[in-house]
């Protein structure tokens, strides 16, 4: 499970515009507004830099949306659906609002809600 090439590339951004700020070139407001971001957010992107390096920078959001599709398809194969629902639906949202999310890993989720509302035969023999 990598990254896509655009989440380097914002992690690049994001390098950039923290280390101009934490060598005073400019100020933390400034840094805040050229990414887009409120300052609070940013000062947590600067601690995740500061703990994890150039790595921290990458949004992990998309970390937590596979795992969640990853339980809803256990569930699923479990005939737990209604139990696993829930987790494709938010795994979904999550790889819908993630900006460098490819478009595969939503179609995932959307094909494990189609598992759960569309009856099926064992497929496992």
């Amino acid at each position: 499970m990598g990254y896509a090439a655009s989440a380097w590339e914002r992690a690049m951004t994001v390098q950039e515009v923290v280390l101009k700020a934490l060598s005073g070139e400019i100020h933390w407001f400034r840094a805040a507004d050229i990414l887009g971001m409120s300052a609070r957010t940013l000062r947590r992107w600067r601690e995740r830099y500061e703990e994890y390096g150039y790595v921290g920078l990458v949004d992990k959001r998309r970390q937590i949306a596979f795992a969640l599709n990853d339980l809803a398809i256990v569930l699923t194969d479990q005939r737990r659906c209604a139990d696993a629902e829930p987790l494709y639906r938010q795994a979904l949202a999550m790889f819908q609002k993630v900006k460098d999310s490819d478009p595969a890993s939503s179609a995932w989720s959307l094909h494990g809600l189609g598992d759960v509302h569309v009856p099926r035969t064992d497929r496992r023999g």
